[in-house]
């Protein structure tokens, strides 16, 4: 069985506890505006060109097969729209042109993986599936995660809950920790900023509190969209409903999302705020109001 799979990242430490290797899955039924992995969202291989790496040496004009790079002027000038991904440009030297998604097998992701094992044992980590929404290719998840658990390692899965939970009861038995993102409030919101509803959320919440699944709730906060009072409160709420969830992580908007959406030749026209950590302390102090309910708030 195979998957789309766009990058395996070593000695994680924010996906989850102890030292991890995230497996990042191509492919998203949500397509939020700030999403930090914009080449995730797309379920097939995609170009990316980094500009500021390019010297205009002229190598991918020489090797790119469908002719979608021109040197004028000293400029590199990439046709995305006729590129077949094939990987041929990828020879660039300064390592300007990649080619995120490739097709991989069960086997072949347990092997990259296991070759990180001693640092899972020795730091109580393990494995973290991510994206893109791993559970968007449903069956290769279901596969791996249950491969991953005959080797005793701890596994994470960070997901968006736009999929009924209870629908996959194989899958969601193979993974030890949930992490669930919260990424807005109010339903129109959600659907102008991501694509998607959330009527499925607190039926995921419910499920795995039947099922006494541990959940870190992890909530990107994107100014001026989100940072507000009654979004904090909405957070503070869920987790003081729901007895699955453990910790509630808040994680700061960055800029890395905007910065490859022009690797993709894309444009966001939304403007948001990387915060201050004088903002990032007063959310803090905001949570804290609620007591002891919470495990504790961590910043990634």
């Amino acid at each position: 069985m195979s998957g789309m799979i766009f990058n395996i990242s070593r000695f994680c430490i924010d996906d989850g506890p102890g030292i991890r290797t995230t497996v990042f899955f191509k492919g998203c039924p949500f397509s939020c505006l700030w999403c930090h992995n914009p080449e995730s969202i797309s379920p097939t291989p995609q170009l990316l060109y980094f500009r500021h790496k390019c010297t205009a040496c002229g190598k991918c004009v020489q090797v790119c097969p469908k002719q979608c790079h021109r040197v004028v002027e000293g400029k590199h000038l990439v046709d995305f729209t006729n590129c077949n991904t094939c990987g041929a440009c990828t020879s660039c030297p300064p390592k300007a042109l990649e080619i995120a998604g490739r097709v991989m097998t069960v086997e072949q992701v347990v092997e990259e993986v296991l070759k990180d094992e001693s640092f899972y044992e020795t730091s109580s980590g393990g494995v973290t599936l991510s994206g893109g929404e791993p559970l968007f290719q449903e069956a290769f998840c279901e596969k791996l995660l249950v491969e991953l658990k005959k080797t005793d390692i701890h596994t994470c899965v960070e997901t968006s809950g736009g999929i009924d939970f209870s629908k996959i009861p194989k899958l969601m038995a193979s993974i030890d920790l949930v992490l669930l993102d919260y990424k807005l409030s109010q339903t129109d919101e959600l659907k102008q900023y991501t694509g998607q509803l959330k009527d499925i959320y607190e039926k995921n919440l419910q499920y795995l509190d039947s099922v006494g699944k541990s959940v870190n709730l992890r909530c990107p906060i994107i100014p001026p969209l989100n940072n507000k009072r009654e979004h904090f409160d909405s957070i503070a709420q869920t987790a003081l409903n729901h007895k699955c969830i453990k910790e509630i992580q808040l994680l700061p908007y960055h800029e890395l999302g905007q910065k490859k959406m022009e690797c993709l030749n894309k444009k966001n026209d939304y403007e948001f705020i990387t915060p201050s950590q004088e903002d990032i302390t007063e959310w803090l102090k905001y949570f804290e109001n609620y007591g002891k309910s919470f495990n504790y708030i961590r910043i990634v």
